[in-house]
C-alpha cells in the first residue's frame, strides 16, 4: 500500500482529501505546516507528497519540498489554486514534481497519484477509478474493495449511507451500511457515471433500465425518486430519442 504525506494547512480541504484517498486503498499522514511535516519525514518516508503551495509557517509549499528532497528523493504533486507564470515555472524546475489546479475531483487525483507511482515500464493496472475502498459502519475496520461498476445506488441515512450492489447480471441486491455520509461517498466515485436524483438517492446512470416523470426503474427491480431540483440535470447526462 502506497502511503502519502499531506502537509495542507486547511483542516477541512486536508480531511476530505485524506478520506478521499482512504476510500482508494492509499495510507495517508495528515499534516499542517511546514514544521509538523519535517517532524514527520524524521520517522516516515512516504512515497508522495502533496504539498499546498501556500501553507502558514516560514516556509510556502515550494520551498519546503526542496528542503525535504534535500535528504530524501520523493516526488511532489502540488495543489494550487496559484496561475503565477513564473511560480509554476519554479515548480517545473524540481526533479519529479507536478501540479494540480484546485479544485479537482478526488477520482482524478487518485488517478493521478497512481499514475506517478507507477513503476516505470510495468503495464498500466486498473485506475483507481475503476473501485473504492468502504469503510463499513459496523464492520471491524477494515475496508471493503468495491467495483465502481457493480455499484446500483446510494441511499442517505442521516450521517451514514447505505450503498447497494449487484453482483455481475443478478438482479439480487446486496446493501453495504457505510460510516460516511453519502456526499462523501459520492465524491469519490466516477462523476461521468453516478449522479444524485433525489436528497437522498445517487444512482448510477449505467443501472437505469427505465424512467418516467417522477421515478428511476433500476436494475434489481428497484424504483428511485427523481426529485423536481435534479430532473433538469439528470436530462442533460442521458441521451433519448
Amino acid at each position: 500500500m502506497s502511503r502519502i504525506l499531506v502537509v495542507e494547512d486547511d483542516l477541512f480541504t486536508a480531511e476530505n482529501i485524506s478520506e478521499d484517498l482512504g476510500f482508494r486503498g492509499y495510507d495517508t499522514i495528515v499534516t499542517h505546516s511546514p514544521e509538523e511535516a519535517i517532524m514527520v519525514m524524521e520517522n516516515e518516508k512516504p512515497d508522495l507528497i502533496l504539498m499546498d503551495i501556500h501553507l502558514n509557517g516560514k516556509m510556502d509549499g515550494v520551498e519546503l519540498a526542496a528542503h525535504i528532497n534535500q535528504s530524501y528523493s520523493i516526488p511532489v504533486l502540488y495543489l494550487t489554486d496559484d496561475q503565477d507564470d513564473r511560480l509554476l515555472q519554479k515548480i517545473q524546475k524540481q526533479h519529479r514534481a507536478y501540479f494540480m489546479n484546485k479544485p479537482f475531483r478526488a477520482a482524478l487525483l487518485a488517478h493521478t497519484i497512481d499514475l506517478i507511482l507507477q513503476p516505470e515500464g510495468q503495464p498500466a493496472r486498473a485506475t483507481p477509478e475503476d473501485f473504492i475502498f468502504v469503510k463499513v459502519k459496523t464492520g471491524d475496520g477494515r475496508k471493503q474493495r468495491v467495483f465502481c461498476k457493480s455499484i446500483s445506488y446510494l441511499r442517505a441515512d442521516r450521517a451514514y449511507c447505505k450503498l447497494y450492489t449487484l453482483k455481475d447480471e443478478a438482479e439480487e441486491l446486496r446493501m453495504l451500511h457505510l460510516s460516511s455520509n453519502m456526499a462523501q461517498t459520492l465524491r469519490s466515485l466516477p462523476q461521468d457515471r453516478f449522479l444524485q436524483v433525489h436528497r437522498s438517492y445517487a444512482v448510477n446512470l449505467h443501472h437505469v433500465k427505465e424512467f418516467d416523470a417522477n421515478d428511476l426503474y433500476m436494475q434489481g427491480e428497484v424504483s428511485i425518486p427523481l426529485g423536481e431540483n435534479f430532473k433538469t440535470e439528470f436530462l442533460k447526462r442521458i441521451r433519448q430519442v
